[in-house]
């Protein structure tokens, strides 16, 4: 994903973030468990990068 196409996505990261800590352990999708342990304040690069693409790809997900 172009640098673009993240800064256009960046004001979702915050409502996912806010769906994965009200999921239980074992709904988060695993390739979003590192996103949701991440306590920090803006996601690194990698983390963000794994978030935009189960949003791309996760339906179910990306309806909560």
């Amino acid at each position: 994903m172009d640098p673009e196409a993240r800064r256009a996505l960046r004001p979702v990261v915050p409502a996912a973030r806010y769906v994965l800590r009200d999921l239980d352990a074992d709904a988060i999708p695993q390739r979003l468990r590192r996103v949701a342990a991440s306590s920090a304040r803006t996601l690194p690069p990698p983390l963000e990068r794994s978030l935009f693409e189960v949003l791309a790809t996760d339906d179910g997900f990306r309806t909560k």
